[in-house]
């Protein structure tokens, strides 16, 4: 006797068919649902700075304008400090400088041929305008810009040139937001060092050549006052001695 296949019911076939179709359905959903619960569960690492303003505040304003965008502050795992520098753009405006910039060094710096010191600050709020870090544009050293050569980069910018200014990221490394769209502002400083002038000088050297001549005078005083004083007690001295002879019945003048 022939074997037969059996025949499959053609109910049986599409009750097969719509299974498999709605297995491989929720599998897809599946994954779907385990990367957006991946994506959702996960923080964004990466920080973003946006400009409160385009101005730059302080004694600086006219020179330097803050360049309109979005900056990402990277994340770096595997790094120290985890987040890359703060890198913002300032723009040269066509406003002349109204000072010599030769002598005018960043923040920190002094000696000879230093005539006065400038820097630039930032300020970084959160969401709810809490001030994340500060630093001001007099700071200097590690308390102040990433690199003086920023700074020094600014003032030989042309017209419409730009330069970056950059500062440390460490006031991130613990923070834990969800919300990593910050906001900033830039501040500006400038401070001339007072110089001295050829009649400071002689108004100290004649100031000094009277403290000078004072002295000698007080010390030709006590001189003359202790000599005085010397040659009083030396004849107040004879005196006493010849009294006391006289009165012991010594005749002086005899002796001769």
């Amino acid at each position: 006797m022939k074997w037969k296949m059996p025949k499959i019911r053609k109910k049986s076939r599409q009750n097969f068919k719509n299974n498999f179709i709605m297995r491989k359905t929720n599998f897809i959903a599946f994954v779907a649902f385990c990367s957006i619960m991946l994506v959702s569960c996960s923080k964004p690492m990466d920080i973003t700075l946006t400009p409160k303003s385009t101005q730059v505040k302080g004694e600086l304003k006219e020179y330097f304008t803050v360049v309109d965008k979005n900056y990402i502050v990277k994340y770096d795992k595997d790094g120290y400090p985890k987040y890359k520098e703060i890198t913002i753009e300032l723009q040269r405006t066509g406003v002349p400088f109204a000072f010599n910039k030769k002598g005018i060094e960043p923040v920190g710096y002094s000696g000879a041929g230093v005539l006065g010191n400038f820097g630039i600050g930032i300020k970084i709020y959160d969401a709810d305008n809490n001030i994340i870090k500060s630093v001001s544009p007099t700071a200097d050293g590690l308390s102040g810009v990433y690199s003086s050569d920023d700074l020094k980069n600014l003032l030989i910018l042309e017209e419409n040139e730009t330069g970056i200014v950059r500062w440390t990221s460490y006031e991130f490394q613990d923070l834990d937001v969800d919300d990593k769209n910050f906001t900033f502002e830039i501040s500006s400083s400038l401070e001339f060092i007072e110089q001295a002038t050829s009649s400071s000088y002689n108004s100290l050297y004649d100031a000094y050549e009277d403290a000078v001549n004072e002295t000698a005078r007080a010390m030709k005083n006590a001189q003359e006052e202790a000599a005085r004083a010397m040659q009083e007690a030396q004849m107040e001295a004879s005196r006493m001695m010849k009294e006391a002879q006289r009165q012991a019945g010594y005749d002086y003048d005899d002796e001769w």
